[in-house]
């Protein structure tokens, strides 16, 4: 879990958990279509709890698929690539007390296949 700066955000609440994107930037610069150029990007996620009840987790970003908007409108494919083969541990699950808030976050970056 880090630390991540939000400069773009969309907020549902479900159940009393509010969950929360978090973006480097609202406008990401769509990279050229060239291999080995890419856009980094920082992409979380805030969990707030507003519950009674604490709740677990993941910290992982491998179950978590962005939806990118084009400036047309259009929904762009996307796809997170993860290297991980193992089932989640336990220490990858955090507890979110009632009132409090969790933030992940994960370096990413744009690029075409």
């Amino acid at each position: 879990m880090t630390s991540c700066e939000s400069n773009s955000s969309i907020m549902v609440e479900v159940d009393g958990i509010q969950f929360t994107t978090v973006v480097s930037e609202r406008v990401l610069p769509i990279p050229e279509a060239k291999r080995g150029i890419f856009t980094p990007v920082q992409l979380g996620i805030r969990i707030t709890n507003n519950t009674e009840t604490s709740f677990h987790f993941s910290s992982n970003f491998y179950s978590m698929f962005p939806e990118l908007i084009a400036p047309d409108g259009q929904v762009m494919q996307t796809g997170i690539h993860c290297e991980r083969l193992n089932k989640p541990l336990e220490s990858d699950f955090f507890l979110a007390m009632p009132g409090k808030a969790l933030t992940f976050c994960c370096n990413a970056f744009l690029f075409w296949i």
